[in-house]
């Protein structure tokens, strides 16, 4: 008498799981809140939630800019602009944990904004101004660093299956 073969429980080809629109690509445990993304320096940050804080940053600071008044921007300016400073500090800081970077160099970056905010003819802003674009295309277009690394674990987008 023949015993039939037990199929095999481990399998090397696993069928790809299908990722729709309404697919959250990150777990809810990956996703930072917005307390998190805003005001916490820890960590690693991967490309998309720095592209949406950055532009929640830079977009109120040009409402501020261009929407307050001149006597509440002299009363509050101090408080609101230094909250939206440090804010953008932590979210740089993180990207560049993430490229495996120290994040001191975000304070690096916000004194060359703040030098080249509002963009003038002055030599001086401009050039402020073209290092910052470069600088920004970097931290928008480089991946993060695979694997581990000092400032955490790989951000890696996980499917749910």
């Amino acid at each position: 008498m023949r015993l039939a073969a037990k199929p095999s429980t481990s399998c090397s080809f696993r069928r790809p799981a299908i990722v729709s629109p309404t697919t959250p690509l990150l777990r809810p445990e990956q996703r930072p809140d917005s307390l998190e993304l805003f005001f916490s320096s820890s960590g690693r940050l991967s490309r998309a939630p720095f592209l949406a804080g950055m532009g929640c940053v830079l977009g109120a600071v040009w409402l501020y800019d261009r929407w307050v008044g001149a006597g509440v921007r002299l009363a509050t300016g101090w408080v609101v602009l230094a909250v939206l400073l440090f804010s953008g500090c932590c979210l740089v800081s993180r990207r560049l944990h993430d490229l495996g970077r120290a994040g001191w160099w975000a304070g690096l970056l916000w004194v060359l904004f703040l030098a080249a905010w509002p963009l003038s003819v002055l030599p001086a802003r401009q050039l402020c101004a073209a290092v910052l674009a470069m600088c920004a295309v970097v931290l928008c277009t480089m991946p993060g660093r695979a694997g581990p690394n000092r400032f955490g674990p790989a951000l890696k987008a996980k499917v749910h299956t």
